[in-house]
């Protein structure tokens, strides 16, 4: 058994144990995240409707998926078991039967953890070889990062600044997948990650053409490394800032940094939302800030984990990417973004990029 596929394994009895905690046969997972964890097989680009992974009790895990998929599972070296169904008009309701033939016998309780709170309470922590694969994937985004901000000038267009960080990633060992959609409000679509977002990158939800030199421009980047996902995003400017949006941007980068040296095993998600509301100092309203401040980071960006009302305290071996974004500021807002990995004793910065506007003119 090779490395890989122990870690696999490993992983599956994670799922396994909490079904077995929960009652439950099997579990659904829909989200490309969950079903890369469980299959190591990366859907997003997969042609066909709604592929899923039925993990069960035993540590069995089936993929069902469309038909017109089958080369791209076969050649991404999946050799488990696979329910194909075909395409047609009734391609939903064959899908549906495969589903439920995966997944039977299950039955569930009322009150009985849902599949996603299932599935994130076993994706929480994070074991070796998952770690390895979140430090190389962090040292693609720090190469993402430093492609934009080393090559980007004010005659640049949005397009191009895509191909340039592709090219970087790709050298780099990365492949295509490296930038999620985000709805317009600044929260990221987790599970998403088309290659050529521009709304994301400068946010925009168009190709502008050549840059708005007046306008701040956000970028976010989550490159995958073997499935498994970095984030590192900051906000470039191409013209002098205004003292106003100088002094916003230095208070939420301050609040990153206390947010960081906040985070601890045992600590909660609240006490760390606090720690950065109070180096805000004030300069930035906390109620024009982005509420959602710390998620779960492994093969995708999962569940909020750091918000003002969190509960949840950190553990060791979990990672979490810290994303702080003022909407609509300068324009297109300011956001900053870094992951880091709680430790027995304190947390790890993953990324080595700053957290501060990047003033390029």
């Amino acid at each position: 058994m090779t490395d890989s596929s122990t870690a696999l394994t490993a992983r599956r009895a994670r799922v396994a144990a909490e079904l077995d905690h929960a009652g439950r046969g099997a579990v659904v997972a829909e989200s490309p995240a969950a079903i890369a964890f469980l299959t190591e097989v990366d859907v997003r680009g997969f042609s066909g409707r709604g592929p899923v992974a039925v993990a069960r009790r035993d540590g069995s895990v089936a993929l069902v998926a469309s038909l017109a998929d089958r080369p791209l599972i076969e050649g991404a070296g999946y050799d488990g078991e696979v329910r194909y169904w075909t395409l047609g008009r009734t391609a939903e309701r064959t899908r549906l039967r495969e589903i439920v033939a995966a997944a039977a016998p299950d039955a569930v309780t009322p009150g009985a953890p849902t599949d996603t709170e299932l599935l994130d309470a076993a994706m929480r922590t994070r074991d070796a070889d998952e770690i390895v694969r979140l430090r190389e994937a962090a040292n693609l985004a720090d190469i993402g990062y430093t492609a934009i901000v080393d090559r980007m000038t004010r005659d640049l267009r949005s397009l191009e600044i895509v191909r340039n960080v592709d090219r970087s990633l790709r050298s780099a060992g990365g492949g295509g997948w490296w930038s999620p959609l985000e709805r317009a409000e600044g929260a990221s679509v987790m599970t998403h990650y088309p290659v050529q977002s521009i709304a994301v990158l400068l946010g925009r939800g168009v190709e502008p053409g050549v840059l708005d030199v007046a306008s701040t421009l956000p970028f976010a980047l989550y490159p995958l490394s073997r499935g498994y996902a970095g984030a590192a995003g900051t906000t470039i400017v191409l013209s002098a800032p205004s003292a106003e949006l100088r002094s916003q941007a230095e208070a939420l980068g301050a609040g990153v940094q206390a947010a960081l040296a906040a985070l601890a095993p045992g600590v909660t998600g609240g006490q760390v939302h606090a720690a950065f509301a109070a180096a805000l100092g004030g300069t930035v309203p906390l109620a024009d800030v982005d509420p959602l401040l710390g998620y779960s980071i492994g093969t995708g960006m999962g569940g909020v984990l750091i918000d003002a009302h969190s509960r949840d305290e950190l553990q060791p071996d979990e990672a979490i990417s810290i994303r702080a974004a003022l909407p609509g500021v300068g324009g297109s807002g300011i956001a900053f973004q870094t992951t880091a990995l709680i430790t027995e004793s304190g947390a790890e910065v993953l990324n080595r990029v700053p957290m501060r506007l990047i003033e390029l003119y």
